[in-house]
């Protein structure tokens, strides 16, 4: 891909990146997002994954946005599932096609945007927190 294309991918990445909470929150930064949207909301729908399948997908509905991801995976591939879904939102590709543009601007838009948020820096937490942190998962 050429460079200008890289460059606004990056741009929409920080356009957005104001949106994402801190510490990071896929749900809040998608409330973040529906508002920024009009109030249309996303809804998410959690599947198991199936070798062979596509790990994700994005089905958008003349009231709501549906936006699948694999359930069977880690919360960071889901994550990035779910951004590259809102990458395809956001660029305003079509559905029902396998565009290898298309698919390579959602891909890049997630992996930039996961980037960004975890060159953060991490917040300090007392041990205490950490531990509830940690029992509650």
């Amino acid at each position: 891909m050429r460079r200008s294309e890289l460059r606004q991918v990056h741009e929409l990445v920080q356009q957005v990146l104001a949106l994402a909470p801190d510490p990071w929150d896929v749900d809040v930064f998608l409330d973040k997002l529906e508002a920024e949207r009009g109030g249309r909301p996303i809804d998410l729908c959690a599947m198991e994954w199936q070798p062979g399948s596509s790990t994700g997908g994005w089905k958008p509905h003349p009231d709501h946005d549906v936006v699948v991801y694999a359930t069977n995976t880690t919360s960071w591939h889901q994550d990035v599932i779910i951004l590259h879904e809102v990458g395809h939102m956001l660029f305003g590709h079509a559905t029902g096609r396998q565009d290898p543009h298309d698919e390579w601007q959602a891909e890049q838009f997630a992996r930039l945007f996961m980037a960004e948020i975890e060159r953060r820096p991490r917040r300090a937490v007392d041990d205490f927190t950490r531990r509830v942190e940690q029992a509650l998962g």
